[in-house]
């Protein structure tokens, strides 16, 4: 049966809901200034791109009430096994060389990932803090069928099928707002449902009644994993492979 799902404002940094994200900082510990029991939830992602041939694995902790989010330091370590390699995640401007393009650390593998494959992120501090064991499973690769040629916003359902998968998966179809400020629609459905629709007119118009712009559009195949339970404040751990999309949004 085909599964209707309205839009929804994605309210975070990274646009990304994180589970449990409302705690505040509390006042850390003088023989460990990093104790995780102070810290904020933890965001963690294994982000494989079939069309790029590679993977990222991003982290960072977000404190989303503030908005704010934390730069690893050299007192601790993020480190990230996928499959036989193991990488340590280091500060954006590290890793590329172009500044920080993203806030927290994260690491590159010069492959997508397989299905199947197993990530496992550790966390340690010198102080002893530690979460040694966060693990994830890369999905499949989506044999997603969608919109083709121009669709309008507007006037078109935007209809996204495929085999359906792992009911604890989840299918995300990310639209990006090309209005300066704007934060992204996302819609989701259960990798079983095997169908995702957009109706016509859920993108075009706010709650004001005005139109806005449309921009690029993601589809990534969602799998969640284990968080270690050294994250006090909780957090979230997930894999995604994106999908290709051959069509063009217009208003």
């Amino acid at each position: 049966m085909t599964q209707m799902l309205m839009s929804v404002r994605f309210r975070s940094v990274l646009s990304v809901c994180l589970l449990g994200a409302t705690s505040a900082l509390s006042v850390a510990s003088a023989s460990d200034p990093l104790s995780l029991a102070d810290r904020y939830p933890v965001y963690l992602k294994v982000e494989v791109d079939d069309a790029d041939d590679s993977t990222v694995v991003k982290a960072v902790f977000i404190d989303e009430e503030r908005g704010t989010t934390w730069t690893p330091s050299d007192d601790e370590e993020f480190m990230v096994t996928c499959g036989d390699e193991t990488l340590p995640l280091k500060d954006s401007d590290v890793v590329t060389g172009w500044g920080a393009v993203f806030d927290g650390a994260y690491a590159i593998f010069e492959t997508a990932l397989p299905a199947g494959t197993v990530c496992e992120v550790s966390y340690q501090t010198e102080y002893g803090s530690s979460a040694p064991a966060s693990t994830v499973t890369v999905p499949a690769p989506l044999d997603l069928v969608g919109p083709e040629g121009n669709v309008s916003a507007s006037g078109d359902d935007m209809v996204f099928s495929w085999t359906p998968g792992d009911a604890d998966d989840l299918v995300r179809v990310t639209v990006a707002s090309s209005a300066f400020g704007s934060e992204p629609y996302v819609f989701e459905a259960a990798s079983s449902d095997g169908t995702l629709v957009v109706p016509a007119g859920t993108l075009v118009a706010s709650e004001e009644g005005i139109f806005v712009e449309v921009g690029a559009v993601d589809v990534e195949h969602i799998r969640t994993g284990t968080l270690d339970e050294g994250y006090a404040q909780g957090g979230e751990f997930f894999a995604a492979r994106e999908a290709e999309v051959g069509f063009s949004l217009s208003r």
